[in-house]
């Protein structure tokens, strides 16, 4: 295995994502992940297997059931394994590696590079206050461009935070609005 390799199983295979969630026991504080993952088929477990060997033992191999998914009707649907790195010491290695890469795809670049932002915002602990918050949710909604049931947009993450003016004048979010966006980038 070689890097140009990996990169293009990246490329075709691995997902960066940048997961926020409440934490605490109240749930009012947030949890920043820098999550990186590539899923396969449980019987391709032996690739992850040397790819995480590679990557100097990094991160974890996780099995994720289809059972739920054939009780729904999804007949096709195969058991998967997912290498997943979540801790920071470990995503600023696979940053390391990747940093100078020549990707092919410009999309996947794009995510990697606002994947990185990420990485450095949470390095300099800005992820603990509400402005470093609300990059990494604008961050993170170029990133996901899939809509998650669980995913709140931009504007809602930043609502709950603390309301914008828009909101507060007309107390709904406008379609389109990029004021809150604009102060940030």
């Amino acid at each position: 295995m070689d890097i140009r390799w990996l990169l293009g199983f990246i490329e075709g295979e691995g997902c960066f994502c940048i997961v926020i969630k409440k934490s605490g026991k109240t749930g009012n504080s947030k949890q920043v992940v820098a999550d990186f993952t590539i899923k396969l088929t449980e019987s391709e477990r032996e690739v992850l297997e040397k790819i995480r060997e590679y990557l100097g033992g990094i991160g974890h191999i996780y099995f994720q059931s289809s059972k739920s998914s054939r009780k729904k009707g999804l007949t096709n649907a195969r058991d998967c394994v997912a290498f997943k790195v979540t801790k920071l010491q470990e995503a600023k290695k696979i940053v390391d590696l990747l940093n100078d890469m020549d990707f092919v795809s410009n999309s996947k670049k794009a995510e990697f590079l606002a994947w990185k932002k990420c990485i450095n915002l949470m390095e300099r602990k800005e992820h603990l206050t509400k402005e470093g918050l609300f990059k990494i949710a604008l961050l993170r909604e170029t990133i996901d461009k899939r809509k998650q049931w669980n995913k709140k947009s931009y504007c809602e993450f930043r609502n709950e935070i603390e309301e914008c003016s828009e909101y507060r004048k007309h107390k709904i979010i406008p379609e389109n609005c990029n004021i809150c966006k604009e102060g940030l980038k």
